[in-house]
């Protein structure tokens, strides 16, 4: 494949080298599957155990120069930290500790330099965030290598994906923690005053099969009921993708789960709520708690510059709620004629008052 000086040639045997890789390590698995009708353990075990032997003997190799030090290893990677912020040393010592496994492993195991880090991130195993550096044409590239942290899934919407990727950007490229959590503050507070275009609150599901053979409660599935009583010529069928945002409102999330277009056409309000703690603290807690900062940190200055704010503003942006038509949960939306004895809801999420569309926390 690398000798080949045809694109479709290329192509051609990267796929065949991928399949037999997946070929191969899937043999493996079945291997170790009880009811598979090759099952050996013996062969799985003697595999993993070989695999755990080799990295353990190349960071060994690798460490005997001490002025190197493995970090992180799995299956058939180290990454190794050196003690030089000079780039052309970074790649002279990788193709140094390449030529040495090599040498020290010959006819065993073949390794390459893969990558030179500038800066890394790393959050569990198989999980981590990079700036890795590449020469091409004598010229420095830098690029964010990511594994195991997705930047964009089905069930994430757009603000989710953008905010995660520029909080690594601001990370791996500025080493700046502090204006990373500045910025994840500032797009809490856009969302919670309703400023984030609907279009970046979009979560997509597909339709993949008839409404009565749907057992649970699911947000698109309400969603499209809906939709069919106002216009069923026009709604979604079996194959399409529908996308939906949650709207404020006393019901389950399911039920609040709206038509976009809907949403602006009617004026009606986001459940930032929701998208804070649903959508976009998950994702960020697990980048951020790695260097030490917690949910709170992330969203405790959001909550003082929005009381700041109605404080400056006099109470036209508070909603003071002399009257009121229940309570609420807070996290699960639970409704509640009057208050539960402890204070909370049986989640253990906070209650609010409710009175129409305004909300207000029931300090106990």
């Amino acid at each position: 494949m690398r000798k080949s000086k045809s694109e479709f040639m290329h192509r051609l045997l990267d796929a065949k080298q991928y399949a037999l890789k997946v070929m191969a390590n899937s043999f493996y698995g079945y291997t170790g599957y009880v009811r598979a009708r090759l099952y050996l353990l013996d062969i799985a075990n003697a595999i993993t155990g070989c695999g755990r032997f080799l990295i353990q003997k190349t960071k060994e190799i690798v460490e005997a120069e001490k002025s190197y030090e493995v970090i992180y290893g799995d299956t058939d990677s180290i990454m190794v930290s050196i003690k030089t912020k000079n780039l052309d040393e970074a790649f002279l010592s990788g193709k140094k500790i390449e030529d040495k496994i090599n040498k020290d492993l010959e006819g065993i195991v073949q390794m390459k330099i893969e990558n030179v880090f500038k800066s890394l991130l790393i959050l569990s195993k198989k999980r981590y965030a990079g700036l890795t550096v590449e020469k091409t044409g004598g010229e420095l590239k830098e690029r964010i290598l990511m594994k195991g942290i997705e930047t964009v899934r089905r069930d994430w919407c757009d603000l989710t994906s953008e905010t995660l990727y520029s909080v690594l950007e601001i990370m791996l490229k500025e080493a700046d923690p502090k204006k990373a959590v500045r910025y994840v503050k500032n797009v809490l507070v856009d969302l919670d005053k309703n400023k984030i275009p609907v279009e970046k609150l979009v979560i997509t599901k597909s339709i993949s099969k008839p409404l009565r053979d749907y057992k649970g409660i699911q947000p698109h599935i309400e969603l499209l009921k809906k939709m069919r009583k106002r216009a069923p010529a026009s709604s979604p069928g079996i194959g399409d993708r529908i996308g939906f945002v949650i709207v404020q409102g006393l019901e389950l999330m399911s039920a609040r789960a709206e038509d976009p277009e809907y949403v602006k056409s009617n004026n009606l309000k986001i459940d930032s709520k929701y998208y804070i703690e649903g959508q976009l603290l998950p994702p960020l807690e697990r980048v951020f708690e790695v260097i030490g900062i917690g949910k709170t940190d992330l969203i405790s200055l959001g909550r003082q510059m929005l009381l700041a704010d109605a404080i400056k503003n006099g109470t036209k942006n508070i909603a003071v709620i002399s009257d009121f038509d229940g309570f609420a949960c807070g996290s699960c939306n639970t409704n509640y004629r009057r208050p539960p004895i402890i204070g909370k809801c049986k989640c253990g999420g906070e209650l609010l008052f409710v009175s129409g569309e305004n909300r207000s926390p029931v300090i106990m």
